[in-house]
């Protein structure tokens, strides 16, 4: 089986229980657990299913006061336990939806490691 190779381009940072982090998918509420300067990862289980090679998502992400709108890929699939791990990538925000997803994840990750400095 040949798989396509995926190369992430930044860390995701948790965001699982943060409650200004929201998100759609295909209209439907998801638990989002991971966010990157590029993409989510969400936590699905079935019958609910995503595929790689499947159709563009209608992706809506909340992040504090904003609303984000984009288009998804999902570039991998996971099992942990009874759930899938899903990554998606957000294809096409627009410059001004970039820099808030750029900005909110700047803010998280200086809140994630400032005690590490």
């Amino acid at each position: 089986m040949d798989q396509e190779q995926v190369t992430r381009h930044s860390f995701r940072l948790p965001v699982a229980g943060l409650d200004d982090v929201a998100v759609k998918v295909n209209g439907r509420q998801q638990e989002i657990f991971n966010l990157s300067n590029h993409g989510i990862g969400i936590r699905f289980r079935p019958p609910e299913s995503f595929e790689p090679a499947g159709p563009p998502l209608a992706v809506e992400l909340k992040l504090g006061d904003a609303n984000l709108r984009a288009t998804g890929k999902v570039v991998h699939i996971s099992r942990e336990g009874n759930d899938y791990l899903c990554g998606i990538d957000l294809m096409d925000l627009d410059e001004a939806g970039q820099q808030i997803l750029l900005a909110y994840v700047a803010r998280l990750r200086a809140q994630l490691f400032k005690g590490e400095e």
